[in-house]
Formats: C-alpha cells, sequence, structure tokens
C-alpha cells in the first residue's frame, strides 16, 4: 500500500497561537502566518530547536538576505513574501514527502529490512537501548506506533541530536559507528521575539555565499532537500551553510504502516551511519558559544561548544552568550548578529529587550542524561557593553562564592552530627552523603534562578546604578537566599544536643563567611553593624 505525509501541506509543527492555544500547522501555513503565531515550541526542546532550522534553511534559501538591508526591508514588512514561499515549497514539494518511495523527506531509501527496529530508536525522551526512562515507559519489545506528525518531528531531531555510537550498516558484524550528531556537544542559543516571524528574523544571519557569510562555501551550497543523492556514510565538509543546516547525519528510513482509520503510522525505522566531519573539521555553529580547549591536540578543534552542565542550570554560566574573549571564549554568532542590529546598523535600541533560549542535552559514552530549556528576557545592551557585562559576571561569581561556602558549611554540619565522639570525625563519605541528601543547595540555586531574570533587566544603567543593584543582589538575593536555605534545611532536625551544637556553630560559620568576606565589599551598612554585635 502506498502512504503520502507532504509536510509541506500536513499539519504538524507544533504552533502556540496569540491566545495561548496550541495548533498543528503545515510547514507551509507556519511559515506564511508566522507574523500570526506566537512562536513553535514542541514538548521536546530538541525538536523545537530543529524545526527552527529547518523553517531558518528555507528561509536562507528563499531570501537570502544578502545584505542589512534586504534584512531591514523583510523586518518592516512584518512577515514573510507569501507568494516567494509558496513557489518554492510547490517546486520542491516532491522532496517533502515524509513516504515518498524515492526520496522521502530527510531520508535514505534502500536500506536492507533485515535492519528494522523500533521507532523509540529514533527518540532520545522515549526508553530504547541504555537510555535513562526519562518521560516515556515503552519498551523496545513492545514497538509503540507513532504519527506521521511525530515521527517528521522526531526524524529531525534524529539528525540534529542523535548520540548512539552504534547503528545498523554493512560495517563489523552489521553494525556502524557514528559521532554523536553535530548539536549533541553543545548548548544551543536563539532569540526569541515577540512572534514567530520576530524569532527567525532575529535569527535570519545574512547569507552571501560570494562573500562567505556566515560560512566559507566549498561547492554550491544547497539544503539536503535539494541534493542529487540522499545521505550515505561518507566523511566530508559540509559546502556551506545550508548544507549544515540540513546536515543528514544519519542514514534513515521511515516504514509506514497502517493505523486506525487507514491513516499511516510509523512503528519500525532504520537508524544507520550517515554523513560525518572530519576530524577536527567540526564547523562552528552560529547559535553556539565555545571555549579555548586547554592543550589541543593536532586532529582537535581548539574551540570546543559550550555545553549544559548536569545538576548545574546555564543561566550560571550566561556571561559567555553575551561577550567574547580573545583567546579565551566566543559568543554565539547570533550575539554578534544582534549586537550589529544595535551598534553598527541601528535597527534597535540597546534597551530593547528580547528573550534568549538555550537549549540542549546533557549526554555521557551515548546515554542520554536529560534535555533542558531555559528562557531568559535579556536586553540587547549586555551585547555591546563589555562593562555591563564585567558587572553582571561580578554578580555570577557572588553567586558562585556563596554556594560554595554553603557548601561547605554543610560538610561542617554533617561532621558534627555525624562524628561519633567529640574528639573524633566521621567518615568522609558518610559526610558526602549526608550533604547530598540536604535541600539546602538546590534550594539555594532554584531560588537564585527566579531572581537572576530580575537581575538581568535591573543591571543597565551607569556606574553607580549598577554598583546599587550588585548591592541588592548580594544582600537581598545572594546573602539571604543562602541564609534561608540553610534554615529550612535544620528547620525540622531534632533538638538534641548535638544537632543543637552543629547548627549553631555551622550557622555561624555561614553568617560570618557570606557577610563578612563573599559580599563584604557590596553589604549594607545595618549588616556591618549586626555582624560587629
Amino acid at each position: 500500500m502506498s502512504y503520502s505525509f507532504d509536510l509541506t501541506q500536513e499539519r504538524w509543527v507544533p504552533c502556540v497561537m496569540p491566545d495561548g492555544s496550541s495548533e498543528e500547522l503545515s510547514l507551509r501555513d507556519a511559515l506564511v502566518r508566522a507574523h500570526e503565531i506566537r512562536e513553535v515550541l514542541d514538548a521536546s526542546p530538541l525538536v523545537t530547536v530543529c524545526l527552527h532550522r529547518l523553517m531558518l534553511a528555507i528561509l536562507h534559501r528563499v531570501f537570502g538576505p544578502a545584505d542589512p538591508d534586504e534584512w531591514a526591508e523583510m523586518w518592516e514588512a512584518g512577515q514573510f513574501d507569501e507568494r516567494d514561499l509558496t513557489d518554492y515549497l510547490d517546486q520542491w514539494r516532491h522532496c517533502f514527502d515524509l513516504f515518498d518511495d524515492e526520496r522521502p523527506f530527510y531520508q535514505t531509501a534502500g536500506m536492507p529490512a533485515v535492519w528494522l527496529k523500533s521507532i523509540t530508536t529514533l527518540a532520545q525522551h522515549l526508553a530504547s537501548g541504555n537510555n535513562d526512562t526519562l518521560f516515556d515507559h515503552s519498551l523496545d519489545e513492545e514497538p509503540v506506533a507513532v504519527t506521521p506528525a511525530r515521527a517528521a518531528r522526531l526524524l529531525l531531531a534524529t539528525h540534529s541530536f542523535n548520540v548512539d555510537s552504534i547503528a545498523s550498516g554493512e560495517g563489523s558484524k552489521g553494525k556502524t559507528y557514528p559521532k554523536a550528531a553535530p548539536l549533541a556537544g553543545g548548548a544551543i542559543v536563539m532569540a526569541t521575539g515577540h512572534d514567530l516571524f520576530e524569532t527567525l528574523m532575529l535569527n535570519l544571519l545574512l547569507y552571501s555565499p560570494d562573500n562567505e557569510l556566515p560560512f566559507a562555501v566549498l561547492d554550491e551550497d544547497m539544503p539536503a532537500w535539494e541534493q542529487e543523492t540522499a545521505a550515505a556514510p561518507e566523511t566530508l565538509v559540509p559546502r556551506g551553510y545550508l548544507d549544515y543546516l540540513t546536515w543528514q547525519s544519519r542514514r534513515v528510513w521511515l516504514e509506514p504502516s497502517e493505523g486506525l482509520d487507514e491513516e499511516p503510522v510509523v512503528k519500525r525505522i532504520i537508524l544507520s551511519q550517515g554523513r560525518q566531519f572530519p576530524d577536527g573539521s567540526a564547523p562552528q555553529d552560529p547559535m553556539i558559544a565555545y571555549a579555548r580547549r586547554t592543550q589541543a591536540k593536532p586532529n582537535q578543534q581548539a574551540l570546543l561548544p559550550v555545553k549544559l552542565r548536569q545538576y548545574r542550570a546555564f543561566w550560571r554560566d550566561s556571561a559567555v552568550l553575551f561577550q567574547s574573549v580573545p583567546d579565551q571564549r566566543q559568543r554565539p554568532r547570533i550575539m554578534d548578529w544582534l549586537a550589529d542590529l544595535v551598534d553598527e546598523y541601528g535597527v534597535f535600541p540597546p534597551e530593547m529587550t528580547y528573550a534568549i533560549s538555550v537549549a540542549g542535552l546533557c549526554s555521557h559514552q551515548a546515554k542520554v542524561h536529560f534535555w533542558r530549556h531555559e528562557r531568559q528576557p535579556v536586553p540587547l545592551s549586555y551585547l555591546t557593553d563589555a562593562e555591563l557585562v564585567g558587572d553582571l559576571r561580578r554578580a555570577l561569581e557572588l553567586a558562585e562564592e556563596a554556594g560554595a561556602t554553603l557548601r561547605r558549611v554543610l560538610w561542617l554540619l554533617a561532621g558534627i552530627i555525624a562524628a561519633p565522639e567529640e574528639e573524633r570525625s566521621a567518615a568522609s563519605d558518610v559526610i558526602s552523603s549526608m550533604v547530598d541528601g540536604y535541600p539546602a543547595l538546590p534550594t539555594y540555586w532554584a531560588e537564585l534562578e527566579t531572581r537572576f531574570s530580575e537581575l538581568l533587566l535591573r543591571l543597565p544603567g551607569d556606574m553607580a546604578h549598577r554598583t546599587e543593584v550588585l548591592r541588592w543582589w548580594a544582600n537581598e538575593c545572594v546573602a539571604r537566599t543562602a541564609m534561608d536555605a540553610f534554615e529550612q534545611t535544620t528547620r525540622g532536625f531534632p533538638q538534641t544536643p548535638r544537632f543543637l551544637r552543629a547548627i549553631v556553630v555551622a550557622e555561624g560559620r555561614l553568617r560570618r563567611q557570606v557577610y563578612g568576606e563573599v559580599i563584604k565589599v557590596y553589604r549594607y551598612e545595618e549588616v556591618k553593624h549586626a555582624q560587629a554585635e
């Protein structure tokens, strides 16, 4: 039986409308009506990122824009030209069919049926292989049925985020050993506008292959669906930015089958090695920040993507998004572009605020631990004012120093409680286990995260204003949150002499070190008097 699912016409792009309702639209409608849509948002932030990158590839192919004037003209129009988009999508419509017999979208037809596996292999957030069961309890032995719309979204995410190090193929014992997909190792940064049109425009860099913008072009640049052949298990450098945005890091095939009401579903897929970057030659993604690797070997890249880290929210490292430091770190080129729109082209005033989204996954040895999505409102002045970023970095340093102090005090607290005798110390593994079980540190960082958005919005201004905001941050946010987190943790402790002694000693140490050392430069006068007393 022949099946079809035309991504340009069928509903599959998850959109949030102005009234907050959710609606799936076709790829064509999502682009043409971008100014009428609040945002594209999937339950998985990985899918959300990939949907935006797919739409950016189409926009670059249709509109460029090759120079700032072209970009500004598009921005002033307030919506994408429907005729140009429709003409392009109609021209390549045959390449956007998910179940086309010869060139199914983002897939490779003709691979051996013996390689077929459960659709869960395609999903980072489903239980499959050795992945943690994060959000779903489906099992490989009981394959689920996925709608074509969801299968298409998972397909996009697989090419960009898949971390499986073993896949079906013609290699040793019928297996291939692909590298992680291009976006699996970095935190993906996007600017978010007031509607989908603004979001796409804010992330639409200048695209001029003749001027090597934003990438140097090795060959005629084109997206995957325009290329003559599907992905093969080969090592090569992308021909240009459109090739990179639509990079086929895996060979995939979705097997359609009949579901309820004779509508197609996908239960099984083939996943194998696709295109790989040469060692040390992965392109620098415009949506990723990079930091210099220490002691890089000749075949290694000097700059490494800044990653999401387990147990550490990305806002704690957010200064890397706003400022590049020569020979140390490089902010995402998306941020460079926004800075140019403020400083060089005058499109936006510095006080304009847009949300910055950060998304990605954390994995180790082909095992996905989590994916995460964070969003913060950011005045664009952070992209052009080095002194402002310096003060933001100082605010973050205060938070880190107080957090480290809180952890040391928790060790003191646990050590006194766990000591078998007054003159002896408890074993370090016992203390470590107790400290990890205390909610103080998670409480401290979670509370500061809610205050960080306020800091970002309040901090811009002259030097005197920034000093006052730093004083507020140090006293009302950092110090008070550290003390409150400690108090909440110890509130339910038994009222025995050993516990009471531990609380008094540890709390006194925390107060002296936080107010007397960490925030000493910024603490309020009344706090100084209280400390003296």
